[in-house]
């Protein structure tokens, strides 16, 4: 009798060990999804957490490099920033290929702020015809320029979004973010701030009018669609909540620099509704490094800043959660 309740106990205990592996707290099904705009369709994937009822959502922007390739770092960024991160908070997650890119129709180099803004627009409205996300609780997160994507979306759709947050997002024009660019990669090289910056200015006149006449290459066509863009107008007219973070280590949008363009943008006072905080010892891609760190061709970095991952975190969740429950 004993051995039989013995085995009896075994068994619940195997039965109770089974159930909390295949039921982790962060537990999450993925799955790809296609959505249109007009005559296209883009191809993404979801994200959901394994929780009753609607789920609030992320949509992710970002990722892609000057050259129109998925840069090295966008897998673990949304691994273990976004993945990581958000579900076992009870929130899905959306990213998708852009145009051009991965299984999505179309030309990169040829498409302009405006399409990829409108693409982002037809995401959150694919999101918004989901049974199983609550639709006053959809926010996009986005990286570097991608943010001005965000920013143009969030402009057509602001009743649709809850937040948007921009990484890294220049908020100036593109001639200003090469002239930053250029400006870093001379003072890395030793020159003294004057001669940089001179330097860097004339590099930058140089390189935009080689791009208006003469754009053989992808990264150059895709420059030329870019080169008269500023993004100030889009910014003053934010509507939705916004969180900016720069890092301070940023060697192509020095928090400086981005935050005498939002002061100019705003006159001096940046509204409540628009929050913007420097991480110490980040630089562009958020990673604990150096201004003149140079990551590798094939090198992928996995050294995240703590200080951005909490306050990211923390962003989303007050947005998601807190202040909606506040507002009851």
């Amino acid at each position: 009798m004993k051995q039989q309740a013995k085995y009896s106990l075994c068994i619940i205990l195997a039965l109770i060990m089974l159930f909390s592996v295949s039921n982790p707290a962060n537990a999450q099904s993925k799955e790809p999804v296609v959505f249109e705009n007009d005559d296209l369709v883009l191809h993404g994937t979801i994200i959901m957490p394994e929780s009753a009822g609607p789920s609030p959502m992320i949509l992710y922007l970002g990722g892609v490099n000057e050259f129109g390739r998925y840069d090295n770092q966008r897998e673990v960024f949304i691994a273990e920033i976004l993945e990581g991160t958000f579900p076992e908070m009870g929130i899905g997650i959306m990213y998708y290929d852009p145009r051009g890119l991965g299984k999505t129709d179309g030309r990169w180099q040829r498409t302009s702020i405006e399409e990829f803004s409108s693409d982002a627009v037809a995401a959150v409205e694919y999101l918004r015809n989901r049974r199983d996300v609550d639709i006053s609780r959809i926010g996009i997160i986005a990286q570097g320029e991608d943010g001005w994507i965000a920013y143009n979306t969030a402009s057509q759709i602001p009743d649709a979004l809850n937040f948007v947050t921009s990484l890294g997002t220049p908020p100036f024009d593109s001639k200003r973010q090469l002239i930053n660019e250029y400006y870093n990669d001379y003072r890395c090289a030793g020159q003294d701030s004057s001669s940089a910056m001179q330097k860097a200015e004339r590099k930058a006149i140089s390189h935009q009018n080689w791009v208006s006449v003469l754009p053989i290459t992808r990264r150059w066509r895709h420059m030329k669609l870019f080169q008269d863009y500023d993004p100030s107008a889009v910014i003053a007219d934010l509507k939705v909540k916004t969180m900016m973070l720069f890092g301070e280590n940023d060697g192509e949008v020095y928090p400086l620099w981005a935050n005498e363009s939002l002061s100019d943008i705003f006159s001096g006072s940046i509204p409540e509704h628009i929050s913007v905080q420097t991480i110490s010892g980040a630089n562009h891609e958020f990673m604990v490094a150096d201004r003149c760190y140079e990551r590798g061709k094939n090198v992928v970095a996995k050294n995240f800043s703590t200080a951005f991952k909490d306050s990211l975190k923390a962003y989303v969740k007050r947005n998601f959660f807190e202040d909606s429950f506040f507002s009851n």
